[in-house]
């Protein structure tokens, strides 16, 4: 997530494909271990419920995951391209709402109709610039919050302790 989280403008293909195969390479050798430790230390006759929390908290942690750094991403995104929207004529609505919208959609092609091309194209640069910059910093920060529970994880993790053992 560190080296993904570099994004931005001139990154490249390089950086994504460094990323994912370092965050590809973690998960293929974290979780398998992880999940057959989760589900096998329990009795068997708690092995179903033990998969199905586990599960579920995998999905939690993904949702919440998911719009806890979109909402990161949004904050870190400045407002340059809305600016510059607006300095073209759309109205503040319109301008928030092609912040919002993805770069190349349908949604910002309507938004931007009006607009020369020439300067459609600065706005969608511009809007491009902006989601980048602040996509890689949400990757950031995520990868800060992993690094951070990883070294948090000793202080908190508690053996299991059976029946009969102080």
């Amino acid at each position: 997530m560190l080296i993904a989280g570099t994004l931005g403008r001139g990154a490249g293909y390089p950086v994504v494909l460094a990323g994912q195969a370092v965050a590809g390479l973690g998960l293929g050798l974290l979780s398998i271990p992880m999940s057959r430790a989760l589900v096998a230390g329990p009795p068997a006759s708690l092995a179903g419920t033990a998969s199905g929390v586990f599960k579920e908290s995998s999905m939690l942690g993904g949702a919440f995951g998911v719009a806890a750094f979109s909402a990161a991403q949004r904050y870190f995104e400045d407002d340059v391209a809305v600016d510059a929207a607006r300095a073209e004529g759309l109205s503040r609505q319109d301008a928030l709402t092609l912040a919002n919208s993805v770069t190349d959609s349908s949604l910002a092609d309507q938004l931007l109709s009006g607009v020369p091309p020439a300067t459609r194209e600065i706005l969608r640069a511009a809007l491009r610039e902006v989601q980048e910059t602040g996509t890689g910093q949400a990757v950031w920060l995520a990868g800060l919050v992993a690094v951070a529970s990883a070294l948090a994880l000793p202080l908190l993790w508690r053996p299991y302790r059976g029946r009969g053992t102080p």
